[in-house]
């Protein structure tokens, strides 16, 4: 996964002020008075919740379609 900010790096802290992901460059320009912490994570973690909030919203969109 790369930064929004910047497209070249990837992220690897979690901004807990924004609740964003965020690159080593972000903790130290715009995001450097905020609380940061490290993530640890892999790209099967990352399809596996994509894959998991996927089949949630298929679920709501249903409901909504039945409704």
């Amino acid at each position: 996964i790369f930064c929004d900010e910047h497209p070249d790096r990837e992220v690897e802290f979690f901004c807990k002020e924004h609740k964003i992901l965020v690159c080593s460059r972000c903790t130290i320009d715009s995001h450097s008075d905020h609380t940061t912490s490290l993530v640890d994570f892999t790209r099967a973690d990352i399809e596996n919740y994509c894959s998991k909030v996927s089949d949630k919203l298929e679920d709501h969109r249903n409901r909504i379609i039945e409704a």
